[in-house]
């Protein structure tokens, strides 16, 4: 009794192995038919709120990247005025706390994109 289980175990590791080893060669020739293919430039299109943005791209379709920005990614500051008054009244813009990787992405993905349409609230 001891040796059937000992071959069926041997067995089942053999066919787990098995289909292992189907799944990653499936998974290289997925990966370099992916790499083979030339990707299109599409137009970038940058909204405040990622629920406009995923409505906005049901709407469009594959031509257009839309990507949001959840919520202002650069603001006056809050310890000083802010606003140059000795040259002009020119703003003086820090980036919001947190937004580094967002502006870095958006960042990317503009230098990717044949044009890119900023889609500001109001505010």
């Amino acid at each position: 009794m001891a040796e059937k289980s000992v071959k069926s175990t041997t067995k089942t590791k053999a066919k787990v192995t098995t289909a292992k080893a189907k799944t990653a060669s499936k998974a290289n020739v997925t990966k370099t038919k992916a790499k083979a293919t030339p990707v299109k430039a599409k137009d970038l299109i940058i909204v405040e709120s990622p629920t406009k943005a995923k409505k906005i791209s049901n709407f469009l379709g594959a031509k257009y990247s839309v990507i949001a920005s959840n919520g202002h990614i650069r603001d006056l500051p809050k310890s000083k005025l802010g606003i140059d008054v000795e040259n002009g009244f020119s703003p003086e813009y820090i980036t919001v706390r947190g937004k580094g990787t967002l502006i870095s992405d958006i960042k990317k993905r503009a230098k990717a994109s044949n044009k890119i349409y900023l889609a500001t609230d109001p505010d």
